[in-house]
């Protein structure tokens, strides 16, 4: 089985269908305009990605730190380790730069400004991996990926000083000179709101990049977290300084009985998958308590105590010490974050925002869920659930709920680790997830949770699109994508309408302090009409039909198809955040009593993580 079979789970439609399948290309508008990014990027034999259409340039860094060890399984690896050990987090954190990032002279005192590779360091090992996630040659799949994308960077600059300018009045798409410019003068800086985003199956924390860089181009800090649960291809973890240890290799992670459990015709592993979600909420929740670390103006203690350092695996000759922290200072809204996944990681956005301990997330964007991976809801009624359904419910109590002392009550009185969705969601669905009807029934379930509860729901698919169109596979692979995968859509128009949506969806429910500059181009592509004709086209397809029949679809054909939206009973309310005021850094976040409780429990929590892992190792690192 290849990459690509284990990635093309339905039917895909053929050549010969006409109006309404997936070959025919919907009237769709041309992609933004994006210009390169420099010589480099111009080179005819190196793969480039697309610079970032917003206001503002986009920086990049890179933070692995050590946190406290927990495992989350007894199986072992092939070396004799815990498959699922959560020793440190990686992460990358995408923001809105300094208008003289890319000119001038570079931090740290380099010679010049440094772009980090689109492949994830040591980019041999990732490719080897690759190989093992496919079930591939190694060696076919290094000279693969080393000779198509080896030099590819991503068009973000490392280590860039954080923008401290509101955006000018138009995006680089419209005036290429933007970025250059500096917005209306404020008597205040910009509070950037917060997006943490977690990776699907076989992915990585940069293969995500031109959606993460896109909302750091207008205006997002997102933090892309790398899970070390053995969900990528292959990822290193390295050791703490002088703790004696080694580097470890963490590896994809198959069933125990060697088959895949993704396909549609395979019963999905929820005992791995679960205990994948437990360590991969573990790691969100660690990485928040550290960004909020940054957030108080400590960020130069914490990257005193990265590993991503020389000689290490993984990394640069750029050290996050060189970074200007104090510009980080109370310029995030680290308690009104926003919780992004694609695939099996929107089915970890999904556990996020159940999770009554993680309330910091207070919006939703999943990218194509994995919906069987999804833990089921709470206070299911076992006697309406089949054998399945009730097995996989007893595994999520099992691996949630054991030896958790705040575990919430549920409706029925008994013990629940999870709360219904009660947060504004919306989930963008490729059109190849869309035919795999149990996906789509338990991924409409979820929006039907958050509209219960009276918050803003949608659910869409673009059109002509396949899994792999919401990463940056679709832009570096673009004719691979057609031929193998039968995506029909311009793969830069199909990220435009993946970030579009979510901007314009985020431009509804956030404050409006925080929502006026949120720039959609299409802040109407939600107010799209509901529709059931897909289901007439998934029909075409499962019957190979040649041609469909005339008037089966309308003359004006949408780029997108509107499942779910708000309407009728249910508009939903903008959410307003509470416990606001004014300071020398802007709009920041006041505590009521609750949260200020709260805080203090997450305080203890946080100083029992610094007496563990606390340790100055700055004089090593220098």
């Amino acid at each position: 089985m290849t990459l690509f079979d284990r990635l093309i789970p339905v039917p895909i439609p053929t050549s010969t269908h006409t109006k309404g399948s997936r070959s025919e290309k919907p009237k769709s508008k041309p992609p933004k305009t994006r210009y390169a990014h420099t010589f480099r990027d111009r080179i005819p034999f190196i793969k480039s990605l697309p610079d970032f259409s917003g206001p503002y340039k986009v920086g990049m860094l890179d933070l692995e730190i050590p946190v406290p060890k927990r495992q989350f399984t007894k199986r072992k690896d092939k070396y004799g380790n815990c498959a699922m050990e959560l020793e440190t987090v990686l992460y990358t954190i995408y923001y809105p730069a300094s208008t003289k990032a890319g000119c001038g002279p570079p931090p740290g005192g380099k010679k010049r400004w440094s772009r980090p590779t689109w492949l994830s360091r040591d980019r041999g090992q990732t490719s080897v991996g690759y190989g093992h996630f496919a079930k591939l040659s190694p060696v076919f799949t290094w000279a693969f990926f080393m000779g198509t994308v080896g030099l590819t960077k991503v068009p973000a600059w490392r280590n860039a000083p954080l923008a401290q300018h509101w955006p000018p009045e138009q995006n680089s798409r419209q005036d290429p000179k933007a970025k250059m410019s500096e917005g209306e003068r404020q008597d205040r800086l910009p509070l950037l709101p917060l997006l943490f985003f977690s990776h699907g199956l076989g992915g990585t924390r940069t293969v995500y990049s031109t959606i993460c860089g896109e909302f750091a181009s207008y205006g997002f800090v997102v933090v892309a977290v790398e899970h070390r649960d053995g969900s990528g291809p292959r990822t290193v973890v390295n050791p703490a300084p002088g703790s004696g240890g080694k580097a470890r290799v963490v590896e994809y992670l198959y069933p125990e009985d060697g088959r895949d459990d993704t396909s549609p015709h395979q019963k999905t592993d929820h005992e791995l998958r679960n205990q994948q979600l437990k360590m991969r909420m573990a790691e969100l929740d660690e990485v928040w308590h550290q960004i909020k670390i940054i957030n108080e103006g400590d960020g130069a203690s914490l990257a005193a105590r990265n590993v991503r350092i020389k000689p290490n695996t993984g990394s640069s000759s750029r050290s996050t010490l060189d970074v200007d922290w104090t510009r980080w200072k109370g310029r995030m809204q680290i308690r009104n974050a926003v919780c992004m996944g694609h695939s099996f990681g929107g089915a970890t956005t999904i556990a996020c925002l159940r999770n009554p301990d993680m309330d910091w997330f207070k919006y939703g964007i999943m990218l194509d869920p994995w919906g069987d991976a999804i833990p089921m809801a709470p206070n299911q009624d076992v006697e309406t659930l089949n054998a399945d359904e009730e097995e996989r419910l007893r595994t999520a109590e099992r691996i949630f709920d054991d030896n958790h002392p705040d575990d919430c009550e549920g409706e029925d009185g008994g013990k629940s680790r999870f709360h219904k969705i009660d947060k504004p969601v919306l989930t963008i669905l490729s059109e190849g997830f869309l035919y795999w009807e149990e996906n789509y029934q338990a991924v409409r379930q979820v929006c039907l949770e958050a509209r219960s509860c009276n918050k803003q729901s949608y659910l869409l698919t673009v059109r002509g699109s396949f899994h792999l169109n919401q990463s940056d596979f679709g832009l570096l692979y673009p004719r691979l994508m057609h031929l193998l995968c039968k995506a029909t859509i311009d793969p830069r128009r199909a990220l435009d309408i993946n970030i579009n949506a979510s901007l314009a969806f985020l431009k509804r429910v956030m404050p409006l302090r925080v929502a006026r500059w949120l720039r959609s181009d299409e802040a109407s592509i939600l107010d799209t009409p509901i529709d059931d004709t897909w289901r007439k086209a998934k029909e075409a397809a499962q019957k190979r039909m040649p041609r469909t029949p005339k008037n089966l679809f309308p003359e004006e054909v949408n780029e997108i198809w509107m499942h779910m939206r708000p309407g009728g009973e249910c508009e939903g309310e903008r959410e307003e955040w509470e416990g606001t005021e004014e300071s020398e850094w802007g709009m920041v976040e006041r505590l009521g009593d609750v949260e200020r409780e709260k805080e203090q429990e997450r305080g203890g929590k946080m100083h029992r993580r610094e007496e563990t892992v606390g340790t100055d190792w700055s004089a090593e690192t220098a």
